[in-house]
C-alpha cells in the first residue's frame, strides 16, 4: 500500500464507457480505467489494527470517534470495541483497473490499495440507530462494503489482516453496465427492478475487477473472441450437463448466478454483529496461470514461516532456478510451483496408470472405475479440509494415484467398438474431453467467490466438486454396465472374423507418446506465460486473455474430433498432429500480434485433437480383450511421464533462454552463438550513480533477453507519486530567486512518455545483469593490445597487455568512450580515436530521500525534476526503490579540461555551490545535501569527430565505442541496448553459417545503426545547451524548449525495436545476395 499525497482526479482515468468503445490497442496502454467513483464516502477503521499500517497514518490522525456517526453509538454493540472504531468523512473512492484509491481532501492524503491484498470483501449491513427519530434514520449509513486487507507482521512469521468498511454516499452513480449487458442486469438493478444500492454498486465494481470480468466484452475484446460460458473456471464431464443441454446448446446461467450472488454469508453469533452479504470471502489473488493460481497464492500468503512445507518447497525451486541465473521474481515462484505440482501429478499418474489398467483387465472396467472414483472422492475431500499447503499437497498425491477416468473411458470405448469403428469412437471420446477443456476454467472461478469456511476460502468450490463426484459415482454404480467382466478360467469363444494384424509394437507407441508429450506439455504449460509476459504484458485482465485462448483451442479441437478426426485413419491423424505441433512451435517463437497468436492456437488445437487420440486408437489395435487395460494403461503411463518432465524442461528454457530459444528448440531448429567476454578491470563494476531508460530501451531489453527486462523491473524505480507515473521530467526554473525556502514550485512544463521516469542504480543493475551470464565466459584483467588475422585458419587473434592471447571468429568492441578497439581500427592519429571535451562537467551524488524531502519538499524530491538555468542545469530522480535521490549537476565552462586522459577529477561541495551561485533555493539546497568531497565528471563525446564506419571486416564497434554521446537526452545507454538487440538478431539469423558471413553481418549492422547513433550525439549536445538557455534559436523561451524536447524525444522513443531488428535482418539478406552475386 502507498500513501497518496496529491489529490486524485477523475480526469486522470479513462471512463469505463469510453474504454469499451476504443480500439483493441488501447486495452494494453494508456491510463487506468475508472470503473466506479464516489465522493464524500465514509471510511470506518479499527485503530488498534490499522495503526500497524503506515499507509493509513495520515487518515488515522484525522479520524473521529465512531459515536459521531448517526446510528452508531456504544449501546449498539460491544462498548469496548465501539471505542476503537473510528470514521474518516469525505473520502473519495476510485475503483480503477490498477488499484483501489481512497483520498480525503480534508486531510490532503489518501492510500492506494493493490487488489491482491484485498482477501475478502462483502456487503455489510450496519447496525440500526438507537435513536428512532426520522432524522437519525435518514442519516444512518445503512450498508457499506466490508474489506479485509492482508498485511505481514514485523517478524514476517505470520500473516495478519486489518478490517475497513467503506460507506458510499446515498447519491452514488452506479457503474455503467459492461458492453453487451442488459440494463436490467443484476449489476444495475435488483430482482424487483429497484435501483441498486450505493454499497451494491461499489461491491459489484470490486467484484468485477477482482474476478477478471471487467474487460470489455463483444467487439471490444481486444481482438479476442467473446468469452464462452464457463471460460473462467473448471467444468468436467461430471458437471457438463449444468452448462450444456441435451441438444448441445449452452444453458443460460444468468438467473442462477444472480441467485448465488445474493446469498448472504452467515453472520457472527449474536444479533449485534454485522451481517456479511453477497460475496463474503471473495479471494482476489489474480495471476497469469489458469491452473491453481489463487490456491497457491493463498497458501503462500498464509504460510510465511520458513519451516512450513510450502516455503521448503519454494526454497528447493529457487535453488533450481538460481542454477540457471534467473533473477528472483515472485511471479516465477508461483509459476514454478504450479509446474512442479503438475509434474508431480503426472509422475504419480505414470506410476498408477499401468496398475489401474491391469486391475481393469482382472476385475472389470466398472469395478476399477468405481475404485478410481473412490480415490477421487478422497482427494477432493482432502481439498475441502486443506487449511494448509501440506493437506492440499496430500490431496494432489491421492488424486494422482487414483485418477483413472481417462484411460478407463478409453478402454471402455475400445470394448464396445470394433476396429472399423475404433478411430471414430476414440475421436468422440476425445471430443468430450475437449469440450470439458474448452470450459474448464469457468466453474472454479465462479465458486471461488463464495466462502463459507474462513480457514479455507476454496472449501465451497471443493465442496461442490465433492458433491458432483459423489453423484457421478452413484450414477456409475447404478447405471454403468460392465464392458469387461472379471477374468475367469472360462475362455470366451473366438470371434469368427479374422483379426487384423498390426505392426505398431506397444513399446514403439509408448516411446512416441513420451517423446511427443515431452515438448507439447511444455508448450501447453508455458503458453499462458507467453500470452501474459510477451504479447500482452499490460493487458488489464491476463487471466481472461489466457482463458479465451485456451477456450478457443478446446473448442476447435472438439469440433475437429467430432467431425474430421473420426473419419481419418489413426496413423494419418497422428502424422497430421505432429506436423501441426512443429509448425505451431515455430510460430510461437516469433509471433507479435493477436491474429498470429490465434493462428498458432489453431495449429495447437489440431495437435490436441489428433495425436493422443490417434495413438490411443493404434494402441487399442495391439491389444485383445484380455489385456486392453494393461496396454492402454502403459501407453498413458509413458505419456504422463512426458507430461511430468515437459513443463519443467520447457519452462526452464522459456525463462532462461527466452521464448525464441525455447520454442525453436522444441521444433528442433535452434542455433547457438558461442561468445567470450574480455574485461579490462579485475571484476564487473559500475561507476556513477543513477541511469534512466526510455521506452525504446525497454523494448530492446526484451528483444535481447527476457532476463534483462526482468532485472530492469526488479531494480528500477519510477516516480513515487501515482499521478506522475507517465512523467519523464517536470521542468522548472532553477534560477528562480523568488523561491526562498523549500516548498511547492510550479513546473514551467512537463514532458511525459509511455514509460515515465524509470531509473536504476547503476551498480545494482549491473550486479543483477552479471547473474545472467553463463559460467566461464567472463575473463578479467584483459586490456586489449591488438587484433590480427591468423594466416593459417583465418581466425582473429586478440593479444592482451598481460601477454596472453585468444582466438575468435569475430570481435565486438564494447569498450566505451576511450575504446582501444576503435583505435585499433582507425589508428591512434585518426580524429575519432580522440573524443573531445564538450565544455560541460557534472557533479554526481546520492542523497537519502528523507533529507531530500527536507531540502525541496516531497513532490520535487519523490519525482523526476529538471532544474534549468543559465550555463547550468541540475536533474534529479529517485533510485533504489525510492530510498535515495540521484542528483546530477551540469555546468558549462569555457576552460579546457586539465587532463584529457582522465574523465574525472576530485572536487568539493563548495566548488559546486560556487558554480551554481545565484540559483534558486531548491538547486542550492540539494547541492548542500551532497557529500563534502565529490567527483567532477568531464563530459566528452564524439560530436566533433564521429566514427566514419562502425566496422572493419570482422571487427565491429557497439555502444559508446561507436557513438559516445553526452548524457543530456538520457538515451545513451538505451541506444547501446538497441545496438545489442540488432547485433543479436543478425548473429542469430539462420543464413549466418560461417566466419566470412560475419563480415556481412557487421556491414549490415553499420548500415542499420550509424545514422541513428550519429544523430543522437548531435541532438544530445543541442538539448544540453537548451537546458542551460544556450541553444541557438531557443534561448530562454520555455515553449520552444518544450517543443524541441518533445520532437527529439519522439525520434528516440517512438520506434518499434522489433521492426527495426527485422528490417536489419532483411537488409542482411540483401547484402548476402549481393555478395554472392559478386563472387
Amino acid at each position: 500500500m502507498e500513501i497518496l499525497r496529491e489529490a486524485v482526479k477523475v480526469s486522470a482515468f479513462v471512463p469505463l464507457v469510453e474504454h469499451q468503445s476504443t480500439t483493441p490497442a488501447s486495452f494494453y496502454t494508456g491510463p487506468p480505467v475508472l470503473h466506479y467513483h464516489s465522493d464524500r464516502s465514509k471510511l470506518i477503521i479499527v485503530t488498534p489494527e490499522i495503526e500497524k499500517v503506515l499507509a493509513f497514518g495520515p487518515l488515522i490522525q484525522h479520524a473521529q470517534p465512531i459515536e459521531n456517526i448517526p446510528g452508531h453509538d456504544e449501546t449498539n454493540g460491544d462498548a469496548e470495541h465501539a471505542e476503537t472504531r473510528r470514521v474518516v468523512d469525505d473520502v473519495d473512492v476510485f475503483v480503477t483497473s490498477d488499484k483501489l484509491l481512497l483520498f480525503s481532501s480534508a486531510v490532503a492524503a489518501g492510500v492506494a490499495i493493490p487488489y491482491p491484498i484485498i482477501s475478502l470483501h462483502a456487503i455489510q449491513t450496519l447496525p440500526a440507530p438507537s435513536d428512532s427519530s426520522a432524522q437519525a434514520q435518514a442519516q444512518a449509513p445503512g450498508q457499506g462494503v466490508y474489506m479485509q486487507l492482508i498485511t505481514s507482521t514485523d517478524d514476517d512469521e505470520e500473516v495478519d489482516s486489518i478490517s475497513v468498511t467503506l460507506v458510499p454516499k446515498a447519491s452514488v452513480t452506479p457503474p455503467v453496465p459492461q458492453s453487451g449487458e442488459a440494463e436490467d442486469d443484476d449489476l444495475a438493478a435488483n430482482d424487483d427492478g429497484a435501483q441498486q444500492s450505493p454499497a451494491q454498486a461499489l461491491f459489484d465494481a470490486l467484484r468485477l475487477i477482482q474476478s477478471g470480468l471487467a474487460i470489455p466484452l463483444g467487439n471490444s475484446g481486444g481482438g479476442l473472441p467473446p468469452a464462452m460460458p464457463g471460460s473462467g473456471g473448471w467444468i468436467t464431464a461430471e458437471n457438463m450437463h449444468e452448462f450444456i443441454d441435451e441438444d448441445g446448446n449452452f444453458i443460460d446461467r444468468d438467473d442462477k448466478e444472480t441467485e448465488e450472488a445474493n446469498v448472504g454469508a452467515a453472520g457472527a453469533e449474536g444479533g449485534d454483529a454485522p451481517s456479511l452479504g453477497p460475496g463474503a470471502g471473495s479471494i482476489s489473488f489474480t495471476f497469469i496461470l489458469p491452473l491453481f493460481p489463487s490456491l497457491l497464492s493463498f497458501y503462500r500468503t498464509l504460510e510465511t514461516s520458513p519451516s512450513s512445507t510450502l516455503n521448503r518447497v519454494l526454497r528447493y525451486l529457487n535453488a533450481y532456478k538460481k542454477t540457471f541465473s534467473i533473477p528472483v521474481n515472485e511471479r516465477y515462484d508461483i509459476v514454478l510451483l504450479g509446474g512442479a505440482l503438475g509434474s508431480l501429478f503426472s509422475l504419480l499418474q505414470a506410476f498408477a496408470s499401468p496398475i489401474i489398467g491391469r486391475a481393469s483387465d482382472k476385475y472389470g472396467r466398472r469395478t476399477a472405475l468405481l475404485w478410481s472414483m473412490a480415490g477421487n472422492i478422497a482427494s477432493v475431500a482432502l481439498w475441502c479440509a486443506a487449511v494448509n499447503f501440506k493437506t492440499f499437497l496430500l490431496s494432489r498425491v491421492v488424486g494422482g494415484l487414483s485418477e483413472g477416468n481417462v484411460q478407463l473411458a478409453t478402454a471402455i470405448a475400445t470394448d464396445i467398438s470394433d476396429e472399423s469403428q475404433r478411430g471414430s469412437t476414440m475421436a468422440l471420446v476425445g471430443a468430450c474431453f475437449s469440450v470439458a477443456f474448452t470450459f474448464g476454467p469457468a466453474l472454479g472461478a465462479a465458486l471461488s467467490n463464495v466462502t463459507m469456511v474462513a480457514a479455507n476460502p476454496f472449501a465451497t468450490a471443493a465442496g461442490v466438486s465433492l458433491s458432483l463426484i459423489c453423484i457421478e459415482t452413484l450414477y456409475l454404480y447404478l447405471c454403468l454396465p460392465e464392458t469387461k467382466p472379471a477374468a475367469s478360467t472360462t475362455k470366451k469363444p473366438q470371434s469368427s472374423s479374422r483379426r487384423t494384424q498390426h505392426t505398431n509394437r506397444p513399446a514403439l507407441l509408448n516411446l512416441i507418446h513420451f517423446l511427443f508429450l515431452l515438448p507439447f506439455s511444455g508448450v501447453e504449460f508455458s503458453l499462458p506465460f507467453l500470452i501474459t509476459t510477451a504479447l500482452f504484458p499490460d493487458h488489464p485482465s491476463p487471466s481472461k486473455a489466457n482463458g479465451r485462448v485456451l477456450g478457443f483451442i478446446g473448442l476447435i479441437a472438439s469440433l475437429l474430433q467430432g467431425s474430421v478426426v473420426r473419419r481419418l485413419p489413426p496413423l494419418t491423424v497422428v502424422k497430421t498432429g505432429v506436423v501441426s505441433c512443429g509448425a505451431a512451435m515455430f510460430m510461437l517463437a516469433r509471433i507479435q500480434s493477436t491474429p498470429a497468436l490465434y493462428a498458432a492456437a489453431t495449429l495447437l488445437a489440431v495437435t490436441s485433437a489428433t495425436v493422443v487420440t490417434g495413438l490411443n486408437s493404434l494402441g487399442s489395435f495391439e491389444a485383445d480383450e484380455h489385456n486392453r487395460g494393461e496396454i492402454l494403461g502403459a501407453l498413458r503411463s509413458w505419456g504422463q511421464l512426458g507430461r511430468a518432465f515437459g513443463p519443467v524442461v520447457f519452462c526452464t528454457l522459456f525463462w532462461w533462454a527466452g521464448r525464441e530459444v525455447a520454442y525453436t528448440i522444441g521444433a528442433l531448429h535452434e542455433r547457438k552463438v558461442r561468445f567470450q567476454i574480455y574485461e579490462q578491470s579485475q571484476k564487473f563494476g559500475e561507476i556513477g550513480a543513477g541511469v534512466s531508460f526510455s521506452p525504446n530501451a525497454v523494448q530492446a531489453m526484451k528483444v535481447c533477453h527476457e532476463g534483462i527486462y526482468e532485472v530492469f523491473e526488479k531494480v528500477c524505480t519510477r516516480n513515487l507519486w501515482p499521478s506522475k507515473q507517465k512523467v519523464w521530467f517536470d521542468y522548472l526554473n532553477g534560477y528562480d530567486s523568488d523561491l526562498k525556502a523549500a516548498g511547492h514550485q510550479e513546473a514551467a512544463f512537463t514532458i511525459t512518455n509511455s514509460l515515465g521516469q524509470a531509473g536504476v542504480h547503476r551498480a545494482h543493475f549491473l550486479d543483477e545483469l552479471v547473474k545472467l551470464l553463463p559460467e566461464g565466459v567472463a575473463h578479467f584483467g584483459k586490456r586489449i593490445k591488438g587484433i590480427s588475422e591468423k594466416g593459417n585458419n583465418g581466425r582473429l587473434e586478440l593479444s592482451f597487455e598481460d601477454g596472453s592471447t585468444a582466438e575468435a571468429d569475430a570481435v565486438v568492441g564494447c569498450d566505451g568512450i576511450k575504446s582501444k578497439v576503435r583505435t585499433i581500427i582507425y589508428g591512434e592519429n585518426h580524429a575519432c580515436s580522440r573524443p573531445t571535451y564538450s565544455h560541460k562537467y557534472a557533479y554526481r551524488g546520492l542523497i537519502p530521500m528523507e533529507k531530500a524531502i527536507e531540502a525541496v519538499g516531497q513532490e520535487r524530491a519523490e519525482n523526476a525534476c529538471m532544474h534549468m538555468g543559465p550555463g547550468g542545469h541540475l536533474l534529479t530522480f529517485p533510485v533504489d526503490h525510492g530510498r535515495t535521490l540521484n542528483v546530477v549537476a551540469f555546468h558549462t565552462s569555457l576552460d579546457s579540461w586539465p587532463d584529457s586522459s582522465k574523465l574525472t577529477r576530485p572536487a568539493t561541495r563548495e566548488e559546486a555551490l560556487r558554480d551554481f551561485a545565484g540559483y534558486g533555493h531548491n538547486v542550492r539546497a540539494l547541492l548542500q545535501m551532497t557529500k563534502p568531497n565529490l567527483d567532477c565528471w568531464a563530459i566528452f563525446h564524439l560530436a566533433d569527430n564521429p566514427v566514419p564506419h562502425f566496422h572493419k571486416g570482422r571487427i565491429v564497434l557497439s555502444g559508446d565505442a561507436a557513438h559516445a554521446t553526452s548524457p543530456h537526452h538520457g538515451a545513451g545507454a538505451g541506444l547501446c541496448i538497441e545496438d545489442s538487440a540488432t547485433l543479436a538478431t543478425l548473429l542469430a539469423d539462420p543464413g549466418v553459417q560461417s566466419p566470412p558471413d560475419l563480415a556481412v553481418v557487421f556491414e549490415t549492422f553499420d548500415q542499420a545503426r550509424r545514422d541513428r547513433g550519429h544523430w543522437l550525439v548531435q541532438s544530445s549536445q543541442f538539448i544540453g545547451n537548451a537546458y542551460e538557455w544556450l541553444a541557438e534559436g531557443v534561448g530562454k523561451d520555455f515553449k520552444k524548449i518544450e517543443d524541441e524536447i518533445n520532437r527529439r524525444n519522439g525520434i528516440i522513443a517512438n520506434v518499434d525495436i522489433e521492426r527495426m531488428c527485422e528490417d536489419a535482418r532483411v537488409l542482411l539478406g540483401r547484402n548476402v545476395d549481393k555478395r554472392d552475386k559478386s563472387v
